[in-house]
């Protein structure tokens, strides 16, 4: 039978967590993982009636006793238990069966990379206060050459609001065993932070806002054209220059992948949903064709004229997005180049050899959902939180959800506790999602997942006055079931490469505005 469980309001420090765990996409469920939901009371039998007293026993009991030690299921955004469906109806089902439990751990940081911590409240040093001169980390060769493994350097870049981002970036970069990275700070005061925290580093002066960009704001748009510039700089400098947003997260040591294609200008990831490569090969002409995502992609310095012309384009059409800009360039008469056997092509007027990343190793993040890596018993080099709804928080969610955001210890303490609940979804509304095959945009084409989602949200709502009640404590949010799929770009809930099967559970960003 589900309940609440109220945990310890501090959690051990081991390396075993239900956020490392989830290091696996999403997928969707056959129809005897649902019997999850149907095995277990009503939500007003189970939660609404109950509630008061719960609040008087947990507040009695943590009075008396302290904090009160509790359990949060494992899974990898699955039901907590799987039984065949027997085509009970819901009021006369059997309690659900004892689901596997154990304590919730913080993640263990015996690998922790010194002077890369992730939450910001940590990251100023106590250490006096020394002269420096910002313009002493302008770029230059002097400053990169030391960093770069043969002539590779992996750079991101970031301002002050994403410094927890810029340092999950080091993080992970480095627990790869990659050393060659270096972090363009937009403004003094991000710079004053990678200094302090040892992070290399480099002075971009942007004069941009020290707050978030936005999407396709004014300064979202002049971003990509310091982006732009940024990349010329280092093939000027004559390196050849792995560039990735900092909301990527780097899993394996790129570089090996990128010396195998040594006639390759250039190389950029892609939105694309299913792979069209081979083992570790890149996509073919049709994938390529597919809309380019330049948050990774690798250029060699042969490839500086088509970013000088980039750069001029974008100089020409102030309004112009700096991807969109590039795309265009790099699938100017885009053709399979003749008599090569690894995948490159012709880009860029025939002027230059590249190519699209392969989405099940540089995966952005519907393909990372989609599993299409594991299926193919491969193992990705990065993720990109792109497609991410609620912007900033929803990828710092996303990221954190999946195991790709390098917490503290202090995450996983709360002075009151952690409150956890089982998720009830009823047989019919799974069913109704399941069997529904109108996938308009009107009222009847959305119906049964509202009805589904609804039916969850109100669960919440309950759980988190409990919480509330309980003199504060933090609500760990279950997994939800969704019947539409969602993204950043308007559409009807459906995307037509998607091999999802509706419904599925879904990261917190698909199921509420985290802004």
């Amino acid at each position: 039978m589900s309940q609440f469980s109220l945990m310890d309001n501090a959690m051990s420090s081991q390396e075993s967590s239900p956020a490392r765990e989830r290091q696996r996409p999403l997928a969707s469920p056959s129809r005897s993982s649902y019997s999850a939901a149907l095995r277990q009371k009503s939500c007003s039998e189970r939660i609404i009636m109950p509630s008061i007293l719960v609040v008087l026993i947990f507040g009695v009991v943590a009075l008396m006793f302290g904090p009160v030690v509790g359990t949060l299921r494992t899974g990898r955004y699955q039901p907590a238990a799987s039984a065949p469906l027997t085509g009970t109806a819901l009021a006369s089902a059997e309690p659900a069966d004892a689901i596997e439990t154990r304590e919730f751990h913080a993640p263990s940081h015996s690998d922790r990379i010194e002077g890369v911590p992730a939450v910001v409240d940590r990251l100023v040093s106590n250490s006096p206060e020394v002269p420096w001169n910002p313009d002493d980390y302008m770029l230059k060769r002097d400053l990169v050459e030391p960093l770069a493994d043969d002539g590779h350097i992996a750079v991101t870049f970031a301002n002050h609001n994403h410094l927890d981002f810029a340092t999950n970036w080091a993080y992970h970069i480095r627990k790869t065993g990659c050393t060659s990275y270096i972090v363009g700070a937009m403004d003094e005061k991000i710079l004053k932070e990678l200094v302090k925290l040892n992070i290399p580093t480099f002075y971009m002066a942007s004069n941009l806002t020290t707050n978030d960009f936005g999407r396709f704001t004014k300064e979202f748009i002049e971003m990509g054209r310091k982006k732009a510039a940024m990349v010329q700089s280092f093939l000027d400098l004559g390196f050849s220059t792995l560039v990735s947003d900092v909301d990527a997260v780097w899993l394996r040591n790129p570089f090996p992948f990128f010396r195998k294609f040594t006639d390759a200008d250039m190389l950029v990831s892609s939105d694309l949903i299913q792979t069209t490569s081979i083992a570790e090969g890149l996509e073919d002409l049709s994938g390529a064709r597919h809309g380019l995502n330049i948050g990774v992609m690798f250029l060699r310095p042969r490839a500086l004229s088509l970013v000088q012309e980039w750069i001029a384009n974008m100089r020409s059409d102030p309004k112009g997005w700096d991807q969109a800009e590039l795309t265009h360039l790099f699938r100017s008469n885009l053709t399979v180049a003749p008599n090569r056997s690894d995948g490159l092509l012709s880009i860029y007027n025939g002027k230059l050899l590249g190519g699209a990343l392969p989405t099940s190793l540089f995966c952005s993040g519907q393909s990372y959902k989609e599993g299409t890596s594991w299926e193919g018993g491969l193992r990705p080099y990065s993720f990109h939180a792109s497609g991410i709804a609620s912007a900033t928080s929803g990828k710092r969610s996303r990221l954190r959800e999946w195991g790709f955001w390098h917490d503290e210890p202090g995450r996983f303490t709360h002075p009151v506790g952690f409150l956890s609940y089982d998720n009830h979804v009823p047989l019919e509304l799974i069913n109704e999602v399941r069997d529904f095959k109108n996938q308009s945009k009107t009222l009847q084409g959305v119906l049964p997942h509202f009805k589904l989602m609804n039916e969850q949200l109100s669960q919440l709502r309950v759980a988190l006055v409990a919480a509330k009640e309980l003199g504060g404590a933090a609500a760990v949010l279950p997994h939800l079931w969704l019947g539409k799929q969602n993204d950043i770009w308007p559409g009807d809930g459906y995307f037509r490469e998607s091999r999802f099967q509706m419904p599925f559970t879904a990261p917190a960003d698909y199921t509420m505005d985290l802004e």
